[in-house]
């Protein structure tokens, strides 16, 4: 997003970031061609950090010693720690009718928003402004495929993070095709499936966030 944003600017457009106080990539006190609008949550810079070294370890190296239905029980109680984050820091911007009314006046033409970080589309949504997504990847590209129609047919595609390449064994063509279904299956039932409730309390009604995937990437 960051080289997105850079020629934002670059085409004289003025680019401002919305910031969450436990940010750890990007320093607001240093200089910046972005503005930033950083906003207070209840999460330290020290616990944001512990929990995303957690799940760099968990899907970089610790998942691929593990048996199958290991690796699939932890990645979930990974995703579920994230997720819990995730919601702690939506809620310090959805219901900050404050900071709300201030995001107003800057009068924003577009919401840049990365699909891996649920919520944005409700930001977009209370500011009354379009939306657009970025993304580099989602495990097993399963965003990409389901929402972007993205072909991967896992005979010949290996699942972002299964650590097999476009050269597989029968076995190893197997193994992608598993990744594929369980990924598929943490997605819809437990990462998606758990911020459908979310997505409905914020808007007042019956909300799916696949439904905001499909209808933005078509």
């Amino acid at each position: 997003m960051d080289c997105i944003l850079q020629e934002l600017v670059v085409r004289g457009h003025q680019v401002t970031v919305l910031l969450p106080s436990c940010f750890l990539i990007l320093d607001p006190t240093q200089p910046s061609p972005f503005q930033f609008e950083v906003f207070k949550v209840p999460i330290t810079k020290e616990e944001m950090a512990a929990s995303l070294e957690e799940a760099f370890y968990f899907f970089f190296y610790k998942e691929r010693t593990l048996p199958a239905w290991k690796s699939i029980y932890e990645a979930i109680q990974v995703m579920y720690k994230l997720e819990n984050l995730t919601k702690i820091i939506c809620d310090e911007v959805l219901k900050n009718k404050a900071l709300l009314e201030r995001l107003r006046t800057f009068g924003f033409d577009v919401f840049l928003i990365d699909p891996l970080v649920p919520s944005g589309e409700l930001v977009a949504e209370k500011l009354g402004i379009p939306f657009v997504y970025t993304i580099r990847f989602s495990m097993g590209n399963t965003v990409e495929r389901h929402c972007g129609t993205l072909p991967a047919p896992p005979s010949y595609i290996p699942a972002t993070l299964s650590h097999l390449t476009d050269r597989m064994s029968f076995l190893e063509r197997l193994k992608n095709t598993f990744t594929y279904a369980m990924l598929d299956i943490m997605y819809h039932y437990v990462l998606w499936g758990s911020w459908d409730q979310y997505y409905s309390n914020v808007l007042g009604k019956a909300a799916l966030i696949f439904t905001y995937y499909t209808c933005c990437t078509h």
